[in-house]
């Protein structure tokens, strides 16, 4: 959504996604520092710790020669538990502002589903090796609600995330939204 805001507002801006990105010669760093150097160039590193290590180090070396030209702005997502502390701490000293907030990791995730009882954990396989942490998040959250409402959930290994996906956007949703995506889903299914 980022990246979206970015260009209607005519910001110029890369995005990088760690987990697709695997060759740093791609990137002209100088036309980069130019555009910075005369307006806001927004430098986006999503899944930091999806690079390679060589590209880490790699991008470090870059991004300590951005950071100083004035219009840049350097935005860098990742999960630390998936990271070296070396390079933990050269982001921390590089980068003026770090906002740290909670993500749902893997082990989060088993610790949670070992504690609502549910022995067949190989159900949800899917969306734990998927590691996707809003997936991770609804999982966990429909494990608790079903837990707090005295049900077993219903949910198998064919349908399991689609079921969760559902619950979401029921839970997110009023009444008449609800029962017309239900319709829009059937026309699509349907056609």
């Amino acid at each position: 959504k980022l990246e979206e805001k970015l260009s209607e507002k005519n910001i110029k801006h890369l995005c990088i996604y760690g987990k697709y990105f695997n060759d740093i010669s791609n990137i002209d760093f100088n036309t980069i520092s130019q555009i910075s150097s005369q307006e806001e160039f927004v430098f986006i590193i999503d899944a930091y710790n999806e690079l390679s290590d060589k590209l880490q180090k790699d991008l470090l070396i870059e991004l300590s020669k951005l950071i100083s030209v004035k219009g840049c702005r350097i935005i860098i997502s990742y999960r630390d538990y998936r990271l070296q502390e070396s390079i933990i701490t050269d982001l921390v000293s590089l980068l003026k502002n770090q906002y740290c907030f909670e993500g749902v990791s893997y082990e989060a995730a088993l610790d949670t589903l070992s504690t609502t009882g549910i022995s067949e954990l190989y159900t949800y396989s899917d969306i734990l090796y998927s590691n996707n942490a809003l997936f991770l998040s609804f999982l966990i959250k429909a494990l608790e609600d079903s837990k707090q409402k005295s049900k077993s959930p219903k949910f198998n290994s064919i349908v399991s995330m689609t079921n969760i996906l559902e619950q979401e956007i029921k839970n997110s949703v009023d009444s008449a939204n609800w029962t017309n995506t239900k319709k829009i889903a059937n026309w699509m299914y349907q056609n």
